[in-house]
């Protein structure tokens, strides 16, 4: 069992662009799929635009599509993730026991 206030790295974890959402992407030119695709696209996007907003999650979802988009354009495959955790453990008073795991303390990104 680990100590309190250990620390690790989980990963690093690879997200290409394509799972990021980008169409199709290959030596950094962006490829359009169809015409017929960006159609739908469009529509599903301007659903997207006059549905319930969601704060945060439309918002984080544009950015992860324009980071693909981005990241194509300039050579890239993808963005690489590691997690800091570090280990907690603390003493709930409403529940009256203790919990304790690893907590994610920050995040790096980088492009791959």
């Amino acid at each position: 069992m680990p100590n309190q206030g250990e620390r690790r790295n989980s990963g690093p974890y690879r997200i290409s662009n394509e799972v990021m959402g980008l169409p199709g992407a290959t030596a950094g030119t962006v490829q359009i799929i169809s015409s017929e695709g960006a159609k739908i696209a469009g529509r599903e996007v301007a659903k997207k635009v006059t549905g319930k907003f969601i704060p945060g999650l439309n918002i984080a979802l544009a950015v992860i599509a324009l980071g693909s988009l981005v990241n194509a354009a300039t050579g890239k495959k993808g963005i690489e993730i590691t997690l800091h955790e570090e280990y907690i453990k603390y003493f709930s008073q409403k529940d009256g026991y203790y919990i304790e795991g690893w907590d994610i303390k920050s995040v790096t990104v980088r492009r791959y």
